[in-house]
């Protein structure tokens, strides 16, 4: 077979069926620049083998059983072969950096704009935790080794290829106006406030490594603009005389630049590295400016004991208010639950319910959103934390919900986190504006979709839910 094909027998790659997705997962392959095998992390996040596939087996022999991709297959297959060679020929040589890199290749065969960077983020997601992964088990070898224990860094990269024909992933400036616009997104988290996990509150004394994930694109018609632009400036300066167009040094150097990143697919290139945090002594230690002992102090602009008490007081309160007559009431001895509303506010007594913040979420969601609607209404709720995560969750549930929505009717659907930002309704706000960026670039699917927040934190008093909820609201099936 390999003989048929006329390709080089070194090129051996495993392929994975992901069940998650359309999509297939290369775990290894045997050229120089890719010898590597399928990490273990990818194996404990969904990704079950079907029966091993050689890459360059006939899809169609009888051997093979049918695959998900049914006739994507032959696509698949010319996708990643086309990729690995040009990978190859693009990094040859004997001191190529990017010979020592560890890469696996992952195929998405997905026709949904809003399902792939659904899958964007799922990747990244993913390679964010193989890196977490690396730094525990680092911090493991190092309790276990300890004073001969030598710190190993983790670099592994990923390269996704989409075979997708439709005009965002085809076209290279809607398709990198969404990648910047993802990595803007990415950026932007950092400022959000994140609920640590119990792993996080135990280790948050012992934190030695740092996770950090890159994302690149790269397409076949990379950087046309600039080029276009950079032919037109030469063609002005070119010599009178002759004909021979002037291209200075430095746009050499870009043209080059421009021409290294156009793939044969529009493929994202993810890179994650863990890497020990670096010792921090006195030299390295930012100066502490500490107040002269004899200083005078400012009378004007001093802080009492009794400022510090009134800020006490006015931040141990939450921003939900309850009405004041049922706070009267709640106080009146002969009010019925009196007695049970002193005994619930002392110390030491612990509350036992059985009722789920799940099912508060739901049960407020019934009782004070006008548009909820019993027979259109659905509810998916989730435990995640992280950012990348939660962008993974909204827009696979909108890839969802956009295939089962019918033109001219209304559906809504409410994602509820009751872990996600669950301290910080700020927070909830700037990661529903950066979702909101995403769903710009994605031509069509703002006309019909409308998305909202309801959290405890709210200044709105009629969007102060139990819970973090993410709503979408469809007013009939999108272009």
């Amino acid at each position: 077979q390999i003989q048929s094909m006329k390709v080089p027998a070194s090129i051996l790659i495993l392929l994975f069926f992901s069940k998650s997705s359309d999509s297939l997962i290369l775990g290894q392959s045997g050229s120089a620049f890719t010898r590597s095998i399928c990490p273990k992390p990818l194996s404990k996040i969904g990704c079950t083998t079907r029966g091993d596939m050689l890459m360059y087996d006939d899809p169609g022999s009888s051997s093979q059983e049918p695959t998900e991709s049914g006739s994507n297959s032959g696509q698949v297959w010319s996708a990643l072969a086309s990729t690995e060679r040009w990978i190859t020929d693009t990094t040859s040589g004997e001191n190529s950096p990017f010979a020592r890199k560890k890469v696996s290749y992952v195929c998405e065969t997905s026709e949904s704009t809003e399902e792939i960077v659904g899958t964007i983020f799922r990747r990244l997601k993913d390679m964010r935790e193989i890196g977490d992964s690396h730094g525990k088990n680092e911090d493991e070898r190092h309790a276990a080794l300890g004073s001969k224990y030598k710190p190993v860094t983790h670099r592994e990269t990923l390269m996704m290829v989409m075979t997708a024909n439709q005009e965002c992933i085809s076209e290279f400036s809607i398709f990198e106006k969404i990648i910047h616009t993802i990595n803007m997104a990415r950026r932007n988290a950092r400022e959000l406030v994140i609920d640590p996990s119990q792993n996080d509150k135990e280790n948050s004394d012992i934190l030695r490594w740092i996770t950090s994930v890159s994302l690149g694109h790269l397409h076949p018609n990379y950087g046309e603009e600039d080029m276009k632009k950079v032919l037109a400036e030469a063609k002005e300066q070119k010599k009178s005389d002759e004909n021979e167009i002037i291209i200075p040094e430095m746009e050499v150097y870009r043209i080059k630049r421009l021409l290294a990143r156009r793939s044969p697919y529009p493929s994202l290139v993810l890179e994650v590295k863990c890497t020990p945090l670096p010792p921090m002594d006195e030299s390295t230690a930012p100066p502490m400016v500490a107040r002269q002992a004899n200083a005078p102090l400012d009378e004007e602009n001093e802080v009492t004991r009794n400022d510090i008490q009134k800020l006490e007081a006015l931040f141990g309160k939450a921003a939900t208010f309850d009405d004041e007559e049922v706070d009267e009431k709640r106080l009146q001895p002969e009010h019925p639950d009196a007695f049970w509303n002193d005994l619930g506010e002392t110390d030491g007594i612990d509350q036992i319910t059985f009722e789920t913040p799940i099912d508060q979420g739901q049960r407020w969601i019934a009782n004070n959103d006008h548009a909820y609607n019993i027979e259109s209404s659905s509810f998916i709720h989730t435990d995640l934390r992280h950012v990348d995560a939660a962008h993974e969750f909204v827009f696979s549930s909108i890839a969802a919900d956009r295939r089962t929505v019918v033109s001219n009717t209304r559906k809504q659907t409410y994602l509820l986190m009751p872990n996600f930002v669950s301290s910080s309704a700020t927070s909830f706000e700037k990661f529903l504006n950066e979702v909101k960026k995403i769903m710009v670039t994605i031509p069509g699917i703002s006309d019909g979709l409308d998305i909202t927040i309801f959290h405890r934190e709210s200044i709105e008093k009629e969007k102060r839910s139990p819970i973090p909820i993410f709503a979408l609201q469809w007013n009939g099936k999108p272009s």
